[in-house]
Parts: C-alpha cells; sequence; structure tokens
C-alpha cells in the first residue's frame, strides 16, 4: 500500500550558479558532483532525463547528512521534497526540476492473510491514514 508520493528536487548550496533560477532543467546538471542519498533512484532518473551520466560523490546515508554537505559545498543532491518540511540548514536553496515529476514512494507491505492482533490494528490505521491522505489530495 502506497502511504506517500513525494517529488524529488535538486538541493544546490546557496551560492550555487544555478541557486537564482524557479526550475532547473536536468541537462543543466550534467557537470555537477552528486551527493548520494541511500536512495539514489531520484539522481539516476534525473541523470537519464538530462542525457547525461551522472558524476557520482560521496554516500554519506541519511538524508540529513547529504543536505549537510551540500550546505558546506560539497556538491549537489536529488532527495526528496517533504525533508525540508523538516530540516532547515543554512546555505542550501531547494530547486524544483523541470518535466514529469520524479516520484519518491514510502509503501507498506504486509500479507493478506495477517492473523496478529497488533499487526491487523496496524494494517487499519496505515488505511484509515491512506484513505486520509487521498482525500486531502483531492
Amino acid at each position: 500500500m502506497t502511504l506517500l508520493r513525494d517529488p524529488f528536487v535538486v538541493a544546490l548550496h546557496a551560492g550555487h550558479a544555478l541557486a537564482s533560477h524557479e526550475r532547473i532543467q536536468p541537462r543543466d546538471l550534467s557537470g555537477e558532483t552528486f551527493i548520494l542519498p541511500e536512495q539514489e533512484a531520484g539522481t539516476m532518473e534525473m541523470a537519464r532525463r538530462g542525457g547525461f551520466e551522472p558524476k557520482l560523490g560521496p554516500r554519506p546515508g541519511s538524508l540529513v547528512a547529504v543536505v549537510t554537505l551540500v550546505s558546506l559545498g560539497g556538491g549537489t543532491a536529488i532527495i526528496p521534497a517533504s525533508l525540508f518540511r523538516a530540516v532547515n540548514l543554512p546555505n542550501v536553496v531547494v530547486r524544483d526540476l523541470t518535466g514529469p515529476p520524479i516520484l519518491s514512494e514510502i509503501a507498506a507491505a504486509f500479507r493478506l492473510s495477517e492473523a496478529a492482533p497488533a499487526t491487523l490494528t496496524l494494517i487499519a490505521q496505515l488505511r484509515a491514514a491512506g484513505r486520509e491522505l487521498k482525500g486531502a489530495n483531492n
């Protein structure tokens, strides 16, 4: 069950030449060094759309560590937009990519034949939350 679909965005150092752009075309990032989060699919899809092979940089792990490296001028990152509702670091700007959104999804998987009461309660809560999210987005 999909719980969240979140578009990927570009995180740039505030002093970057593209930081003044409202939206960024993937091909304009062809010379960048990309700091990779654990989920690198957004970076790879952005590069595919831009028609280039990405120059891969550090892989610090967590999204907060990725944005910290961007803040320090260590490169550019393609990360889920929702991160910036929770994390705000100095010297980092976030810009949308042009074209159709590249989506990150958060999902829950469970057995259809689940019998454990606690797990059934969690599944019911996830389904209810999913209905609320769908209602809020319509």
